[in-house]
């Protein structure tokens, strides 16, 4: 974590002790923010999943592919000669 970062972190936990101190009301945030943040969770949650899934198929797993090409060159009618 770089020194910006962990001062905005000791900000962020100073401030909250003083609003617990002193009994202030924290900040309220407006309903577009909530659901601005909201929609960010879902994107956030649906590229991790697409990145998941198109890391499978560019290095799919060879054990399902083998059992693929068993499946395909074994099936049914395949050998009937």
């Amino acid at each position: 974590m770089s020194v910006a970062g962990l001062k905005k972190q000791f900000h962020k936990a100073s401030q909250l002790l003083s609003e617990k101190i002193s009994g202030a009301e924290g900040t309220k945030l407006d309903d577009d923010f909530m659901e601005m943040e909201r929609k960010i969770e879902v994107t956030n949650k649906l590229v991790f999943d697409l990145l998941s899934r198109t890391t499978e198929y560019l290095q799919p797993n060879p054990e399902l592919c083998l059992n693929s090409f068993y499946n395909y060159i074994f099936r049914p009618g395949m050998l009937d000669l």
